[in-house]
C-alpha cells in the first residue's frame, strides 16, 4: 500500500502478503477492508513511539514542544511515517471505511500524544487552553497541522526539489510563535 500509494489493487496487495486474492476477501471483504486492515496495523506499530511523543522531558512549553516537532520529523523522515501517513491519506481520500481507518489509526493517535503533552504542561501551569478538551485539542491540531503540512510539501510533494523550505528553521519559528501564543506567564519566566 505505502509503495503503491494506497491505490494498490487487491492483486497487488495478496502478492504482497505472499497469499492470493479469495485469502484476502475470505479474511477481510473486499480491497478497501484489506488497505483499512493495513492501515491499522501500521497505526499498531507506532504505538510506543507516540507514548513516547506524549511524555515531555522538559518542564518548558517551548524546549518540549521543540523536542516533539524534531521527534515528529524524524519520525516522518527516517522510520517511514511520512510514506504510511501519506498513502493512508491519499487512501482515505477516496473511501470513507480507508479514510475513517486512516483518522482513527494514523491520525488521531498523533493528535492524541500532542494533546496528552500539552495536558502535562497545562497542569504545571505553563499551558493555556481551554479548561475543557476541546480545548487543549484545538492547540492540539493548531501545533502540529502546520507541521504536517510542511513535511508533506517537502517530502511527500517533492517540494524539496522544486519550492525548498528550511524544516528545522521553520520548525524554530512554529514552536516559538505556538509557545508565546499559547504560554502562560509563568512559562515566558522559566524560558
Amino acid at each position: 500500500m505505502v509503495r503503491h500509494g494506497g491505490r494498490a489493487s487487491l492483486a497487488e496487495l495478496a502478492v504482497s502478503a505472499s497469499v492470493t486474492p479469495p485469502t484476502l476477501r475470505h479474511y477481510f471483504g473486499g480491497r478497501e477492508d484489506v488497505i483499512a486492515a493495513g492501515i491499522v496495523a501500521l497505526g499498531d506499530g507506532g504505538k510506543q513511539y507516540t507514548d513516547q511523543l506524549a511524555q515531555p522531558s522538559s518542564p518548558s512549553l517551548s524546549m518540549s514542544l521543540q523536542e516533539a516537532a524534531v521527534g515528529l520529523v524524524a519520525a516522518f523522515r527516517h522510520f517511514g511515517v511520512g510514506e504510511a501517513f501519506s498513502a493512508s491519506v491519499v487512501a482515505g481520500l477516496s473511501n470513507a471505511t480507508v479514510g475513517h481507518a486512516a483518522v482513527d489509526a494514523v491520525i488521531e493517535p498523533i493528535v492524541d500524544c500532542i494533546e496528552r503533552r500539552l495536558r502535562v504542561h497545562q497542569d504545571d501551569g505553563a499551558f493555556d487552553a481551554a479548561a475543557d478538551a476541546d480545548g487543549v485539542r484545538v492547540a492540539a491540531l493548531a501545533f502540529l497541522s502546520p507541521i504536517i503540512v510542511a513535511l508533506l510539501h517537502q517530502d511527500g510533494l517533492d517540494g524539496k526539489n522544486c519550492r525548498h523550505l528550511d524544516v528545522d528553521a521553520f520548525l524554530a519559528v512554529h514552536v516559538a510563535r505556538f509557545a508565546r501564543a499559547w504560554g502562560t506567564d509563568q512559562n515566558a519566566a522559566a524560558n
